[in-house]
């Protein structure tokens, strides 16, 4: 993994089932929201992105591993790293942790599309900032 980015995550009531433990598919979102700032924090802003270079970001690919889980007023940390640049695509990795012990593993393939849904190839200077 290359650089490697870390996203706080508190978990509210909302956030749990009826057991109270986090409902596997929040864990995607707190994925979401950790590439989300990841790129804030490189200075990418999306809609900006959208609106200048006509790219968008999509999923096309997730594979995701529980290994343990969480549960109200913990919180967590989302690490993400990107594993493999290529034209039009991200491969990242995000791996989502309570203290230090690992609870949930993701494998996710970001593709750039234009407005159209159409892929298109990454701006180079976006690329530039993931390596960098």
């Amino acid at each position: 993994m290359s650089k490697v980015f870390e996203h706080k995550v508190r978990i509210y009531y909302e956030d749990t089932d009826f057991g109270g433990v986090v409902y596997y598919a929040n864990y995607l979102k707190f994925a979401e929201r950790a590439r989300t700032e990841m790129l804030r924090e490189l200075g990418v802003n999306q809609n900006q992105l959208a609106q200048t270079s006509n790219v968008l970001f999509v999923v096309k690919d997730c594979n995701i591993k529980y290994h343990g889980s969480a549960s109200i007023d913990d919180e967590l940390r989302v690490i993400s790293g990107v594993k493999k640049l290529s034209p039009a695509s991200i491969r990242m990795e995000q791996k989502v942790f309570l203290h230090d012990k690992l609870i949930t593993d993701i494998d996710v393939l970001i593709v750039s599309v234009n407005d159209e849904l159409k892929v298109v190839k990454l701006p180079l200077d976006l690329k530039k900032k993931f390596v960098t």
